[in-house]
């Protein structure tokens, strides 16, 4: 928290979303001191659900859940992480469970392509102008 109150000195101001691992003190620092909305990091959620998929499935697991990812609206996105879900559920049980928390609340992935739409050395740029 102390971190984050450092870069508000320091000038950070109109945060309105935070990307990060889905460390529960973090997200909590975020609401509290910055007052902007919370999104967990694609790379680590991928990762813990991987760890799922097992060996032989990982990539058939990704090229499903990227489907959503790469939609062009909140409601496709939400449809597919639906059909995703639905279609790991009868052999990763586990996989699709980590999954549905998000089936409701497609902010994760309308807010991933909302990033991807931007110019990456621009939101790079900006990032390094507020730090």
């Amino acid at each position: 928290m102390e971190f984050l109150r450092t870069l508000r000195r320091r000038g950070l101001a109109g945060v309105k979303l935070v990307v990060s691992d889905a460390h529960e003190g973090l997200k909590a620092a975020v609401a509290k001191v910055l007052n902007a909305t919370w999104q967990r990091c694609r790379v680590h959620f991928m990762r813990n659900v991987l760890a799922h998929a097992g060996k032989q499935g990982r990539r058939l697991v990704a090229a499903f859940i990227a489907t959503a990812f790469a939609q062009p609206n909140a409601d496709a996105a939400k449809s597919q992480w639906r059909q995703v879900a639905d279609q790991v559920r009868p052999k990763v049980p586990k996989l699709a469970a980590m999954m549905a928390p998000h089936r409701t609340s497609p902010r994760c992935l309308s807010a991933h392509r909302m990033c991807q739409l931007l110019q990456s050395s621009r939101l790079f740029t900006l990032m390094l102008r507020t730090l």
